[in-house]
């Protein structure tokens, strides 16, 4: 139940709601981008891409269209695995949020969320196995999993700051 110790419960409860309602949004968003078939994932990879090296690489604009599209596809493997981390890292943070609402040891609830969003990566990885011409792939489940570590250190170090500073217990 809620952390009797801590000064404000209210403030936990809602943090409690908020972080759950984050962490399950982000995992349907994982679970719908899962469900994509490999041309539509590639083709969102590609666009993202696209709109990025227009408004940041001013060479872009001038190159061929099959130079565009080399430029694309070079980037793409790249840019689909900080993808991976990135929303990983998304749930890594909200996930030990709601997690650090509850009582108990903080590093065994970090830990807990650790091989939570890396049980979430590998059901997601299979998940896409459903998907036309996408497959499982061991790399995206590690890419996934040290997202959602760097997610889970930020959160460490923001109770860490915490503590350190106000005196709050996790």
């Amino acid at each position: 139940m809620i952390d009797k110790n801590l000064k404000h419960s209210g403030l936990n409860l809602t943090f409690r709601v908020l972080f759950a309602i984050l962490t399950l949004a982000l995992m349907t968003y994982i679970f719908h981008l899962s469900a994509e078939s490999a041309e539509v994932s590639s083709k969102t990879s590609a666009g993202l891409i696209e709109k990025v090296a227009e408004t940041f690489v001013p060479s872009y604009k001038e190159l061929s269209e099959v130079a565009k599209k080399e430029y694309v596809s070079s980037l793409q493997g790249i840019v689909r695995k900080l993808a991976h981390f990135s929303i990983f890292a998304a749930l890594g943070v909200c996930s030990a949020g709601f997690t650090a609402t509850f009582k108990g040891k903080f590093f065994i609830k970090l830990i807990l969320t650790q091989i939570f969003c890396s049980l979430y990566a590998l059901s997601d990885e299979y998940h896409q196995t459903f998907s036309k011409g996408r497959s499982f792939q061991f790399s995206d489940i590690l890419m996934d999993s040290l997202g959602a570590f760097c997610g889970i250190v930020f959160v460490l170090l923001i109770a860490l700051i915490c503590i350190k500073k106000k005196g709050c217990k996790m």
